[in-house]
C-alpha cells in the first residue's frame, strides 16, 4: 500500500488563521496605545499653554477680580446684544454667544471647568440659579425662538452675573 503526501494551503491549516487574527489584535493593540499617548501629549501641550497664558495675564486681588470678571462678561453681553439687533447675528448663534459667555464667566469666578460641563455635573453645584439659567438656555439653542426670548434670557443672564458672588 502506498502513502502520498499532498501539500495542502496554509489557509487550511488552523494555525494560519490564529496567527492571523492574533497580529490583526496586536495592531488594533498598537493603534490604541499610540493614539493614547498621543491624546495625553497634546493634553500636556494644551496644559503648558494655559499655564504660560496665566503666568502672563496681571494679578488682581480677589474682589477687583470679580470685578473685572463681572464688567467683562456684561461688556460682552452687550456686544452680542447689539450684533443681534444690528442683524449680523441670527437668534440661534446670540443664544450660543450668551452660553458661551456666561459658561466662561463661571468658568473663572467659580473656578471650574463650566465650559465643558454637562447640565447634570452643574446641578452639583448647588446654585439654582446657575441650573435654571444653563436649563432655559439649552432650550433656547436647540429651539424656534423670537428677539423677544433672546431679550428676555439677556436680563436673566445679566443678572446672573451682576449678582454673582
Amino acid at each position: 500500500m502506498k502513502y502520498s503526501v499532498d501539500l495542502q494551503p496554509a489557509m487550511m491549516d488552523e494555525l494560519y488563521w490564529f496567527f492571523l487574527w492574533l497580529g490583526v489584535l496586536v495592531a488594533m493593540v498598537m493603534l490604541v496605545l499610540v493614539y493614547r499617548s498621543l491624546h495625553a501629549k497634546v493634553l500636556e501641550l494644551r496644559i503648558a499653554k494655559m499655564n504660560a497664558l496665566k503666568k502672563k495675564l496681571p494679578v488682581i486681588p480677589g474682589a477687583y477680580r470679580m470685578m473685572f470678571l463681572k464688567d467683562a462678561a456684561y461688556a460682552r453681553l452687550n456686544l452680542l446684544e447689539r450684533s443681534q439687533r444690528e442683524g449680523k447675528l441670527t437668534i440661534r448663534d446670540t443664544c450660543i454667544g450668551i452660553s458661551a459667555v456666561i459658561r466662561e464667566f463661571l468658568a473663572k469666578a467659580a473656578g471650574r471647568n463650566a465650559d465643558c460641563q454637562t447640565l447634570l455635573e452643574i446641578r452639583q453645584w448647588n446654585r439654582p440659579e446657575v441650573v435654571m439659567f444653563i436649563d432655559g438656555i439649552y432650550d433656547a439653542e436647540f429651539s424656534r425662538m423670537s428677539v423677544k426670548d433672546t431679550e428676555r434670557l439677556f436680563r436673566e443672564a445679566r443678572k446672573l452675573v451682576l449678582s454673582w458672588k
